[in-house]
């Protein structure tokens, strides 16, 4: 909540190109709550049970949210907030029995549609130095959420994996890719995974990680840690650039999500020695 009282500050005395940024920069919440609205809506839970799992900066009023949450079909709720893109992204995908593997394939999906948008709307609308600094967060965003997708529908047996990816690349070549997607099996993926040559320091012990927990839930810890670290980068840069805040609000976001992962795990009662591994720093 303090994080989204501050970018909500930031927003409203924020003028011209800046309030666009922070606006399309807000919009990758929405694309969030909506991952897990669906997750939620799939696994049967209700409404009551959804609602305190929202980010505060979601853009969605509670009164389209409990209307989104009436739908008894899950496509019906991408069709009344998803675009065509979305919705094509989707198309095929099994909603029931939504395991755990499954479920964070969907996020995945559509968290790479919320990066998607954000890192279009850098490609298309910002110029010179606030372009090119913010690349490297938004960029790396986007292909390792892909290379992720890959990786999750391996581990579920899903073909049409190409149908699910974004379309946006950063420095994920088409080679790359392609190299990965045509791996046999996830043990394969895996091991091309861990050659790519953008992220081969960060990925390098793939395989090694899935085979001792038996998850890929160590993605998106991963993401995190390598976006934060390359926002300490930008920050280190030329100061007078729209990259700088996005710098510092993907460092005050991670810190917003630190603080919740303790508060979570000590409501749960978990030792913290459990906790520590889920931390980003």
């Amino acid at each position: 909540m303090g994080f989204a009282r501050s970018v909500r500050n930031l927003l409203a005395s924020a003028k011209g190109n800046v309030r666009d940024f922070l606006t399309e920069y807000g919009r990758r919440f929405d694309a969030y709550d909506l991952a897990t609205l669906l997750i939620y809506k799939s696994q049967g839970r209700s409404l009551e049970e959804y609602l305190p799992t929202r980010q505060p900066l979601s853009g969605r009023s509670e009164k389209e949210v409990r209307r989104l949450y009436s739908h008894d079909d899950p496509l019906d709720v991408l069709e009344g907030v998803g675009d065509e893109v979305l919705l094509s992204r989707v198309k095929g995908l099994s909603f029931e029995e939504m395991t755990t593997d499954r479920a964070s394939l969907v996020r995945d999906i559509l968290n790479g549609w919320g990066e998607e948008r954000f890192f279009n709307y850098v490609g298309r609308r910002l110029r010179g130095r606030d372009r090119t600094s913010c690349f490297p967060i938004v960029g790396t965003s986007v292909d390792l959420l892909n290379l992720s997708v890959i990786l999750r529908s391996k581990l579920i047996g899903i073909s049409n994996i190409r149908d699910h990816l974004v379309q946006a690349r950063w420095r994920l070549s088409e080679k790359a890719l392609s190299h990965v997607l045509l791996a046999e099996d996830l043990a394969m993926s895996l091991d091309r995974v861990s050659t790519v040559r953008p992220y081969r320091s960060l990925l390098s012990d793939v395989r090694q990680r899935y085979e001792e927990s038996k998850s890929l839930s160590f993605l998106e810890l991963a993401l995190r840690k390598h976006v934060v670290d390359v926002s300490r980068d930008v920050l280190l840069k030329f100061p007078y650039s729209m990259g700088i805040v996005l710098a510092f609000l993907t460092l005050k976001e991670n810190e917003a999500r630190n603080i919740a992962a303790v508060v979570s795990g000590v409501g749960a009662g978990l030792r913290p020695e459990t906790i520590r591994p889920i931390i980003v720093s």
